[in-house]
């Protein structure tokens, strides 16, 4: 199955600034596309802004900028800065009010997170107008010349330049926030190759081989054993063994999360279902369970 979507957000630099943003239709018989895609919370009221049948022909020509809800504009913002050209939107990219269209693309939204150069995660938005945070409120850090450290009596002395910040790096600015709550993002995170979280205080960075602050106080390498929410932001590593224990850690965490609409449910964890059985194998999944360990699976109780 092919990683393209059918549209992506065309994003061209112009003078002094400006921006020219449009929807634009996808060959990849024709050209070769990298992407950065977008994970956000829509909030309560939906989108502002929403690509439909009635617009969808406007926005071929041209979105105007000035319309763009403030997370969209700086995850363009974003996009631009790490030197692509596109970027993949849910309620731009796919034809909301075309049932067609959204079960088309909502079962390729997988592949569309896992073939994307960056997942931009607008963290601490509860909906579209909260933005990336992209210009704190304050100072985050301030230069302190270098400090010295001693170790042990047995070391020599030390010596580096120091920082220090308003406030030191916490996980749970990403692990416990408005945006881990939903449970559309639980497959954009575990299958993107680079996540860029956006929280209030500072952006985090997550690959299959690092988790790190943007001040350096959190640094992680190595693999993991779960996708779990707890308190280390850890490197989005995918085990290559025990996959019956990867399963259900996935599957306990995605219950845990809230949908507004309930029958998203399925279509939500399709992305998940369809990359475990290429990594797994023989591993087949029977209704999200395993069914070389069917037995085991259905021994539960209340």
């Amino acid at each position: 199955m092919s990683g393209y979507p059918s549209r992506l957000l065309h994003i061209q630099s112009l003078d002094k600034g400006a921006l020219f943003v449009r929807l634009v239709d996808v060959d990849p018989l024709l050209s070769t596309y990298r992407w950065a895609t977008l994970s956000h919370r829509w909030g309560t009221t939906g989108s502002p802004l929403c690509t439909t049948r009635r617009t969808i022909d406007q926005f071929k020509r041209s979105i105007p900028v000035s319309e763009l809800p403030r997370t969209f504009a700086d995850a363009i913002a974003i996009t631009l800065a790490v030197g692509l050209d596109f970027i993949w939107i849910d309620s731009l990219c796919i034809v909301q009010d075309s049932t067609t269209d959204w079960e088309q693309e909502s079962s390729m939204m997988g592949k569309i997170y896992e073939s994307s150069d960056l997942t931009i995660a607008a963290c601490s938005s509860m909906d579209s107008m909260g933005g990336c945070h992209l210009m704190l409120q304050q100072q985050p850090s301030m230069s302190i010349g270098s400090i010295v450290l001693d170790e042990s009596e047995h070391c020599d002395l030390l010596s580096c330049p120091g920082m220090v910040r308003s406030k030191v790096a916490n996980p749970f600015d990403v692990k416990v926030s408005p945006l881990s709550e939903r449970g559309w993002v639980f497959q954009e995170v575990v299958l993107s190759r680079r996540i860029l979280y956006c929280t209030r205080d500072q952006m985090y960075w997550q690959c299959r081989t690092i988790a790190e602050s943007e001040d350096g106080t959190v640094r992680t390498r190595g693999q993991r054993n779960t996708t779990g929410r707890g308190g280390v932001l850890e490197p989005n590593a995918i085990p290559a063994t025990n996959f019956p224990g990867l399963w259900w850690s996935w599957a306990v965490d995605y219950s845990g999360r809230d949908f507004t609409k309930h029958a998203d449910r399925l279509y939500a964890c399709a992305g998940i279902s369809q990359f475990f059985s290429r990594l797994a194998g023989s591993n087949e999944l029977v209704l999200g369970l395993m069914r070389q360990h069917l037995q085991l699976h259905l021994l539960w109780q209340l």
